[in-house]
């Protein structure tokens, strides 16, 4: 019993609890009685949410939800388009061996509430909730020069810019939550957005050697990405709230779950209405980004410039072997080159983390390239025509030619750069919100939040953990693919031909994933007696089994069984395999009221006389697809 004339004492219990004490004295005894009176008045409503839950429109879809305690709201939520377009071009003959033209483009679409996105208002008085925004440029300048009649090289310098971005047009920096039951009306994130930057020189050369035609040149891309994200790390740069916690509803007097009390169903959608309410906080987490060295200050942003050089030569033969028979031979070299990074390392594994390689409780992130430059990629390309009767009613075509896919700069921009370790983290505080704290006194906790670890020591993951990385394998290479056709078209009366097309095509070194340095499931950890798959096969046959290694793997306790077990993979690229195949007929242009014809289809506005049957395969199946008309 405290001493009499201590303070009052106040709880910090969900529910305020506030108690007074009263030391009582009787004379001529000393002896002291005290009396206690409490108060189990709950916590009240916080005014700032209750402010963002009374905005919200009543419901007018009571079909939706259970009937009793929840229901929906409809209306038309708008997206609208704000779209522009500007084409210029200027063409100057110097001479007749000189001339010049100049191409601009430029143009502007931006979806207003873009659905494709989640972007459209949530209730009729709320913001945009992403508002995209795209933003062409392109330039050409083109010489043409032909000093002799057997020879003409045309150069053509060009720029190309194109720019994403993902905003939040409003965003509210007092809405770092979402409710759990209602829905939320904004977010105080504030945008992604990536811009890709292209300077090109391009050079073809022709020589007129007959029968031989000899043409060569080279295409050089000098690409830039730029990548400005407020989402890394799995988080974002803006404080992220969740609301939450089965705990402290004492003071509320709620009913039990059971046949005789409140469904439990019903029991959790009145708790978490609480939590709604009064913001009980279930945790706080903040996205931080490094410089390369260290971490810069709450609120910076993921600013990444990476650049990406390729350079490609070719040259081709085109022999006219007879006057009716045309061979086609040529030959491409692509260099395919890492990207680099401004002002920041680029960090991969020190180990091999691939299909085939070790596993590893070690990985560790160090400077180095993601992959080693390739120089070997030599696609050729041969084909032919042949008019069989030399009549020019005829004509046999067949081809086949390998080619490249460029680099894809955004999927090192998204799945690596911003997750690799040591470059972003995300700081996360859960004590607050187990101990009972509210939204409103959440102040304070946000200077907490900050990286536990310095970069470089992030660099090495723990050797347990239920996220995953993303790693480019070491081995990669850019997919490729392998094309080959063959048609005939003969003309049968005048202005009708008879044409067949097949084409046939094999994908190989196609962009995948694959989930690589996979726990042992028959290994043992030390102090616990049952493997991985002991311990599934034990809560499979029983659901209530409490396994002492996934508690421990995931409370560092074998007697805690809080939390659940999602393992821990790291993301690569994979070879795939497959091949489609077409083959097409067309008619004559005479079944159209029109003469545009394209695809056997009538494209203008006439009427389409013949009837159009498709059995298609996906791309780079193992099937053939039929196109007939």
């Amino acid at each position: 019993m405290p001493h009499p004339g201590q303070p009052p004492h106040l709880s910090t219990e969900q529910e305020t609890r506030y108690c007074r004490r009263v030391p009582v004295r009787r004379r001529p005894i000393a002896r002291y009685l005290e009396l206690q009176h409490c108060d189990n008045r709950p916590v009240s409503i916080d005014p700032v949410l209750a402010a963002y839950l009374n905005a919200m429109p009543l419901p007018n879809n009571f079909t939706t939800g259970d009937g009793l305690n929840t229901a929906g709201f409809n209306f038309a939520s708008p997206q609208h388009e704000d779209q522009y377009d500007l084409t210029t071009k200027f063409d100057f003959k110097l001479d007749d061996q000189n001339a010049f033209y100049v191409r601009w483009a430029q143009g502007s679409q931006t979806s207003l509430g873009d659905s494709g996105n989640g972007g459209r208002p949530v209730f009729p008085n709320s913001p945009n909730f992403v508002d995209t925004a795209r933003t062409p440029k392109n330039l050409a300048i083109n010489w043409r020069w032909s000093p002799t009649a057997r020879f003409t090289n045309e150069a053509v310098f060009g720029y190309s810019r194109f720019g994403f971005d993902f905003a939040t047009p409003t965003p509210d920096p007092l809405l770092p939550f979402a409710f759990i039951n209602a829905a939320t009306p904004n977010t105080n994130f504030s945008y992604n957005a990536r811009f890709l930057r292209t300077w090109q020189l391009v050079d073809n050369m022709t020589f007129d050697f007959s029968p031989h035609t000899i043409k060569a040149g080279l295409n050089f891309r000098f690409g830039r990405h730029t990548d400005d994200r407020s989402s890394v790390s799995g988080s974002a740069i803006e404080p992220i709230v969740s609301f939450g916690g089965s705990g402290g509803y004492t003071g509320y007097g709620l009913p039990a779950a059971g046949s005789t009390g409140i469904n439990a169903t019903d029991l959790t959608r009145l708790q978490n209405t609480i939590n709604d309410l009064i913001g009980r906080v279930g945790s706080i987490s903040q996205a931080f980004v490094s410089n390369g060295g260290n971490w810069e200050p709450a609120g910076t942003r993921w600013k990444n410039r990476a650049f990406y050089n390729e350079y490609d030569f070719y040259v081709q033969d085109n022999w006219r072997a007879r006057r009716n028979l045309v061979f086609d031979i040529g030959l491409r070299w692509e260099a395919k080159l890492n990207p680099k990074v401004d002002n920041r390392p680029i960090l991969r594994p020190d180990q091999d983390v691939k299909l085939g390689a070790a596993p590893s409780n070690t990985l560790k992130w160090t400077e180095g390239d993601l992959f080693k430059n390739d120089y070997s990629k030599f696609l050729p390309s041969v084909g032919f025509a042949w008019d069989p009767f030399k009549s020019g009613k005829t004509s046999i075509r067949a081809n086949y030619r390998i080619s490249s896919d460029r680099i894809a700069s955004f999927l090192f921009g998204s799945s690596i750069f911003q997750g690799t370790p040591g470059n972003n983290t995300s700081a996360t505080n859960s004590a607050y919100g187990q101990s009972g704290g509210l939204y409103r006194n959440l102040g304070p906790v946000y200077g907490t939040l900050y990286p536990t670890a310095t970069t470089t020591a992030l660099r090495q993951p723990a050797a347990f953990g239920t996220g995953s990385i993303n790693v480019i394998d070491p081995d990669l290479q850019f997919p490729q693919i392998h094309s080959w056709s063959l048609s005939f078209q003969r003309e049968i009366t005048k202005n009708n031909v008879f044409e067949f097309n097949y084409i046939g095509k094999h994908g190989v070194h196609l962009l995948g994933g694959y989930n690589v340095n996979q726990v042992n499931v028959f290994a043992k950890v030390p102090g616990i007696n049952e493997s991985f798959l002991e311990a599934f096969n034990a809560i499979r046959a029983n659901s209530t089994y409490n396994s002492p290694l996934i508690n421990f793997l995931f409370t560092g306790n074998a007697a805690n069984n809080a939390g659940t077990t999602t393992f821990r993979g790291l993301n690569s690229s994979s070879i795939a395999n497959g091949s489609a195949a077409s083959a097409a007929l067309g008619l004559s242009q005479r079944l159209c009221q029109t003469a545009d014809v394209t695809n056997g289809i009538c494209t203008a506005t006439g009427v389409q006389l013949i009837s159009r049957t498709a059995i298609t395969g996906s791309s780079f199946s193992p099937t053939r697809s039929s196109l007939a008309v």
